[in-house]
């Protein structure tokens, strides 16, 4: 081997280069002019492993990947050791096209290496899903004895979680993950301490409706969906990371319909108003959930969809239909209390939506009301009058709105 070839390859090393020549030169292998003495070294650079197919071989092998974000602290890649062994043996048994005699024992010679070992391929999830709280899978790794779990919102640059110390291949989270594209990565953890280093990245989107909660009337269980509030506040259910949120409300009586688009993420303010700063003079907001119509509904059936729109301009699918119906409670004006007219006139509040009322009249007392003395049941006006003189005594009468679906308020009484 011609000694100008022999520097080239020791060069060839690197970080490597001199360690390789004064190991060389201490050994006797190369003298000062760079002459070969004797045929191992030959051998050690043109032979297999370091050197075997003639290949220039880096010390250190690297892998590129992409870094999670610059704003983010991320753990730093880890080197683990690794101990290569080549056996050298003369240059007689070089080829085995000579069958020469061994001139000498084989010899063995140790080199170090680093290398950035592979880390753990992520298998699920993938492409876009539905479920926020998905079962999160990994290859396994020969000779793992834990692995490391990092999950982040690539739109927002946020941290979601990172579990440490995992001693399975899959894991599935209660904290949910964030609308849009999630970046998912995983290490291998062994027993000497060393590290994989961070496998490859997965992408997944996480691309779901909300699901809608309210507005229910706590006050009548057997009826939830029965509201005498003209102004309900419609509440839903959705993953962190949507910047805003449609909702589409359609009158199922009039035939008419509403869309309303709220902005996720608003201010939080203190109780006299004012926007709560937090430690870097921004203000601090929080998530939406809940949407007070701004408009009293007209009495009838009602049905919401909403959907939402992510920080990337994704628009999820539209949410289930939630149907309930605004009966407000009417409101009596007179007679209330002792009344010298007989027979008396009942005056009631009109009711915005309905198109009749039914009035109910009847004596004083559980066992007497069950039993009607009059009972109008076609009302148009917001007035009655009772036809005859009532005998004297105690009266109670109740009247609820109709509309023409035969949507029917709660009764008020007097």
């Amino acid at each position: 081997m011609k000694p100008g070839k022999l520097l080239n390859v020791c060069r060839s090393f690197r970080s490597q280069g001199d360690r390789c020549l004064r190991f060389a030169r201490s050994i006797g292998r190369i003298d000062s002019s760079m002459k070969m003495r004797f045929p191992l070294w030959r051998y050690l650079f043109e032979t297999s492993g370091c050197l075997g197919s003639r290949a220039t071989v880096s010390p250190q092998a690297t892998a590129r990947f992409f870094a999670p974000f610059a704003a983010l602290s991320f753990p730093r890649l880890t080197w683990a050791e690794q101990i290569m062994k080549f056996e050298s043996i003369s240059g007689n048994r070089r080829s085995r096209r000579q069958n020469l005699p061994q001139a000498a024992p084989a010899i063995i010679e140790s080199l170090e290496m680093r290398a950035l070992l592979a880390g753990p391929q992520v298998l699920t999830p993938t492409g876009t899903i539905a479920d926020s709280t998905p079962v999160i899978s990994w290859e396994a790794v020969d000779g793992a004895v834990s692995y490391d779990l990092w999950v982040s919102d690539v739109e927002s640059r946020e941290v979601i979680f990172i579990v440490s110390g995992l001693g399975t291949t899959n894991y599935t989270s209660a904290t949910e993950l964030h609308l849009g594209r999630t970046r998912i990565w995983v290490q291998a953890n062994f027993a000497d301490g060393s590290t994989s280093g961070w496998g490859p990245l997965r992408d997944v989107i996480l691309q779901t409706a909300p699901t809608i909660n309210g507005p229910t009337n706590v006050l009548l269980p057997a009826t939830p969906f029965e509201l005498n509030d003209t102004q309900p506040t419609i509440t839903w259910s959705s993953p962190p990371g949507a910047r805003s949120f449609e909702i589409f409300v359609s009158n199922q009586t009039q035939r008419t319909s509403t869309t309303y688009r709220v902005t996720n993420l608003t201010p939080l303010l203190d109780g006299d108003g004012n926007t709560i700063p937090d430690g870097n003079g921004d203000v601090v907001r929080e998530e939406i959930r809940d949407f007070e119509l701004p408009e009293e509904l007209l009495m009838g059936q009602y049905r919401v969809f909403i959907r939402t729109t992510d920080d990337a301009g994704r628009v999820s699918g539209w949410s289930t239909a939630y149907n309930f119906e605004v009966v407000p409670a009417v409101v009596i004006l007179r007679p209330s209390g002792p009344s010298f007219q007989n027979p008396a006139l009942l005056e009631w509040m009109a009711v915005p939506g309905a198109t009749h009322y039914e009035v109910w009249v009847s004596k004083v007392g559980s066992v007497n009301e069950q039993t009607a003395i009059y009972n109008p049941k076609y009302v148009t006006a917001t007035s009655w009058q009772i036809p005859r003189t009532l005998a004297t005594g105690d009266y109670v009468f109740w009247v609820r709105a109709k509309s023409c679906l035969l949507y029917t308020s709660d009764a008020a009484d007097e």
